[in-house]
This record gives C-alpha cells, sequence and structure tokens, in this order.
C-alpha cells in the first residue's frame, strides 16, 4: 500500500486519535504531518504479518509521546533561562 492510499484511507482517523491526545488542531496537524513522513519514510519496515492499522497506530502514539517529551525538555530549557537571568544583571 503506497502512502497516498494510507493517507486517503487513515488519514481523519489518525488526526482525530491525534486531536484527541493533544487538544489543539494546529498541533494535531503538526504531529499528522510528522506521522506522514514516518510512515512513509519507514513503510518498509512494516511486515507482511503486521496489521497495518496497528503499525499505524503504534507509530502514531510514538510521534505523539515524541511531542510531550520535546514540550517537556523546552519547558525545563525555559525555566533555566528565567531561573539564571540574574547571571545577566549587573
Amino acid at each position: 500500500m503506497s502512502t497516498t492510499e494510507i493517507w486517503n484511507q487513515f488519514s481523519d482517523r489518525i488526526f482525530g486519535f491525534i486531536l484527541s491526545k493533544v487538544n489543539d488542531e494546529e498541533v494535531a496537524k503538526d504531529i499528522l504531518q510528522e506521522v506522514f513522513i514516518k510512515i512513509h519514510t519507514k513503510i518498509d519496515t512494516l511486515n507482511e504479518r503486521d496489521s497495518l492499522s496497528s503499525w499505524l497506530f503504534t507509530v502514531t502514539r510514538n510521534t505523539i509521546y515524541d511531542y510531550y517529551r520535546q514540550k517537556k525538555v523546552r519547558r525545563k530549557e525555559q525555566k533555566l533561562l528565567v531561573n539564571n537571568t540574574h547571571l545577566f544583571e549587573d
């Protein structure tokens, strides 16, 4: 199955699942784009024995996890910057 066929058949369901987890339409669109980049580049890792929908769910779930991990790191970096502003004061 091609990426285009997967998009046509599954993108609405995948988007709905992502949106239910992030509650932000723009973020969900960004994550959906990341999911389909991964699908396109990793489709050859799908074995004939694997269920396509299970594989898509796994890729989607892991991409959502990546989003939250990156968000957590950014928050820590922001706190670090705010907490260290005194280093630049006279």
